[in-house]
């Protein structure tokens, strides 16, 4: 008897045991091989934002469905699509989704896949059971591309290849007859430019008395008429 008990009680199932700090309502699990992942640290924050807006959409049976579509985003916040197009692509580039069908005009958006899941149902899919590798956002990600910077495309690069040397130099042309140093020498400027000493004039040149230039100023060389004579009287 208590052998058959015992049988019983190993063959019954472990019944599981709720954690003690478990959610109420619905939630979804994000596996921490994924936060620790070089997937996840090569993400922008942006980036795993839009992430966990895919993450929201999944129910346990729409891996391969969930989608960005600006019917959902908008409402939540995001506002611009040039800028979810972006995160999307960094997404993808690191394998952390992968996208299953591609949407247009009458196909409504684009339906991607979380990688770290498995994909149950393949109906509409543009992919198959064999192209879909689950976890392969544990690849090495793959180098990001050069960031576009501004004034950098190609009209504006073969508009500055256009451009003269001292141009692209960043440095003025200066003219042949301007100098960085003054050549007293060979320097082109005319003689009273520089300090040099004029030659003297003559020692009598223009009626000027050298030595008189000592005494005060010049004295003229022209004599006075004499005066009238007085008849020789004293």
């Amino acid at each position: 008897m208590g052998t058959d008990l015992e049988a019983a009680k190993a063959g019954r199932k472990k019944k599981f045991k709720k954690p003690l700090e478990a959610p109420t309502g619905r939630y979804f699990a994000l596996p921490h091989a994924v936060i620790d992942s070089e997937a996840w640290r090569a993400c922008s924050p942006s980036a795993r934002a839009l992430l966990i807006e895919l993450c929201r959409q999944h129910s346990g049976s729409n891996n391969g469905r969930l989608h960005l579509s600006r019917v959902w985003l908008l409402p939540r916040g995001w506002k611009s699509p040039p800028l979810v197009n972006r995160l999307r692509d960094e997404l993808l580039r690191n394998r952390l989704i992968v996208q299953t069908r591609h949407g247009g005009l009458r196909n409504g958006p684009h339906w991607f896949a979380l990688t770290w899941l498995p994909v149950t149902d393949w109906r509409d899919l543009h992919i198959n059971q064999a192209e879909y590798a689950p976890g392969s956002y544990l690849l090495k990600p793959p180098p990001a591309p050069p960031k576009k910077q501004n004034g950098c495309t190609p009209h504006v690069q073969a508009k500055a290849a256009a451009r003269t040397a001292h141009v692209r130099e960043g440095k003025s042309p200066r003219t042949p007859h301007v100098r960085v140093e003054a050549d007293f020498e060979t320097s082109p400027r005319t003689p009273h430019g520089h300090n040099e000493s004029l030659p003297l004039p003559s020692e009598r040149s223009g009626g000027v008395d050298l030595e008189s230039l000592d005494a005060g100023g010049p004295k003229s060389t022209k004599r006075r008429p004499p005066t009238a004579s007085t008849g020789g009287l004293e």
